[in-house]
C-alpha cells in the first residue's frame, strides 16, 4: 500500500471567527529564528511568541489573536532554513485574517494568491503591502473574507480525513 500523503489544515474548534474587534494592525506570532526579525525590523508589528515582545500566547488563544488582526504574517521558512507550506495559512485564514505570506513554491495550489491570501518575497515588498493594505481597507475585506471561505469550505481537518478516508475506501 502506497503512503497518502496530505496537508496542513485548519482546526474550526479553535481557529474562526470570533467576531471580535480589530484592534492590533499587524501581527506575528512565532519563534525567533533566521532572518525574521530582520524582516520584521522597523515595522510595526505586534509580535507574540518566546523571546518576542508581547511573549508567549497559549495555543487556544492564538486564534483571537488572529481574529482581532487585521493583518497577519506568516514566514515560509523553517528553522533550517529551507522553506515549506506550514499550518499558519490555513489557521490564520480560518481566523478571518488577511493573510500575508511569504511565498512558497506550492501555496497557489491551495489559495488563489491576491484574491484569498496576499504573499511577499522581500522585505520591501512586505513593508510595502502591510502599508497598502492598512490603507485600502475594502480591498483587505474581500480578499480576508475571501481566503476565510476558501479555507472553510477546503481546508478543514475535516477535508483532508475526508479525502483520505475516500482514498482508502477506494484502495
Amino acid at each position: 500500500m502506497k503512503p497518502i500523503l496530505s496537508q496542513w489544515a485548519a482546526n474550526p474548534f479553535y481557529f474562526k471567527d470570533y467576531g471580535l474587534e480589530k484592534d492590533i494592525d499587524v501581527s506575528f506570532c512565532g519563534q525567533v529564528y533566521g532572518d525574521r526579525m530582520e524582516w520584521l525590523d522597523g515595522l510595526k508589528v505586534e509580535r507574540y511568541g518566546k523571546a518576542q515582545p508581547n511573549g508567549m500566547v497559549e495555543f487556544k488563544d492564538l486564534a483571537k489573536i488572529y481574529n482581532r488582526s487585521k493583518i497577519c504574517i506568516n514566514f515560509s521558512k523553517g528553522s533550517n532554513g529551507g522553506m515549506q507550506i506550514k499550518c499558519r495559512p490555513f489557521e490564520i485564514t480560518a481566523s478571518k485574517s488577511l493573510l500575508l505570506c511569504e511565498y512558497v513554491e506550492g501555496i497557489e495550489d491551495y489559495f488563489e494568491i491576491d484574491k484569498e491570501i496576499v504573499c511577499f518575497k522581500t522585505k520591501e515588498e512586505l513593508k510595502k503591502k502591510i502599508a497598502y493594505y492598512l490603507e485600502h481597507e475594502d480591498e483587505r475585506e474581500l480578499i480576508t473574507n475571501a481566503g476565510y471561505k476558501r479555507t472553510i469550505e477546503d481546508h478543514l481537518w475535516k477535508n483532508r480525513f475526508d479525502a483520505i478516508f475516500k482514498e482508502i475506501g477506494n484502495g
